[in-house]
């Protein structure tokens, strides 16, 4: 009997295992529904930013760069971190002297426990002012956000130039710094929202396909299971009904 209860307290587990990652899909699939609807109103304006505004910089291709890294701040999104950590440690394995910085819980464990390197850890909501700060302070840098898109692919996005092209049929009011300055805070601000609801989106895109994952083998389990226990309750039963007429055949025979 104490196999039965075994199994029927596993049959439990398992079964709550599979009705919280139901719930967890159904959280991400709505989440997912609600950034990408917001994505989609935004595209305009980014393209918008990109032509226009875009091409009044020009990237950086030397010199010091710094480097934020998005990652999540909860787990279970199946290989949205991990693609990122597989471009962090390309990152460490340079010798130099760049800056790097990160966000996000996992992303921060990460860096903990496998590199010496300084790192800067950033809450989510201090990012931007960060990035404005380092822009002000260091011109001279180049700032990249490694992030995963929808397809788990490592984009890197660089959003902050070092300099700018001036286009002389252009008249620049009321100078042609200021609009630059004006122009390069508007470009930072709209690239890096654009950059993290695509980034949320692929996380929830990635935590849905990992909670189908488990939902999907905690049923095999499950399903395993419950024959496990059909086996050994109908083994049982038969048992009983051996010994049963077992006993009446004898019965029957020292009788007669």
């Amino acid at each position: 009997m104490a196999d039965f209860k075994e199994i029927k307290k596993r049959i439990k587990s398992v079964s709550d295992t599979i009705k919280i990652t139901n719930a967890m899909y159904l959280i991400a699939s709505t989440k997912l529904s609600r950034s990408r609807r917001e994505l989609n109103n935004m595209m305009p304006y980014v393209d918008f930013v990109k032509n226009n505004i875009g091409k009044m910089f020009e990237a950086k291709t030397d010199g010091k760069t710094a480097y934020l890294f998005i990652t999540s701040e909860k787990g279970f999104a199946g290989t949205f971190n991990q693609n990122i950590f597989k471009s962090i440690e390309k990152i460490l394995c340079k010798e130099n002297d760049d800056t790097l910085f990160v966000t996000g819980e996992c992303g921060s464990r990460y860096f903990i426990s496998h590199s010496q390197r300084e790192i800067t850890y950033i809450k989510l909501e201090n990012v931007l002012v960060h990035i404005k700060k380092l822009c002000s302070d260091e011109p001279e840098v180049s700032v990249h956000i490694l992030y995963s898109d929808m397809h788990g692919k490592i984009k890197d996005e660089v959003i902050a130039p070092i300099s700018y092209k001036m286009n002389c049929e252009i008249e620049y009011y009321p100078s042609f710094e200021e609009v630059s300055k004006m122009a390069t805070e508007e470009y930072v601000s709209v690239m890096f929202d654009y950059i993290l609801k695509e980034s949320y989106c692929a996380e929830q895109y990635a935590r849905m396909a990992a909670m189908n994952i488990a939902k999907n083998n905690a049923q095999k389990i499950l399903e395993k299971l419950n024959r496990e226990y059909n086996r050994m309750r109908q083994n049982a039963i038969t048992s009983e009904i051996t010994e049963i007429s077992s006993e009446k055949i004898r019965k029957h025979i020292a009788g007669s």
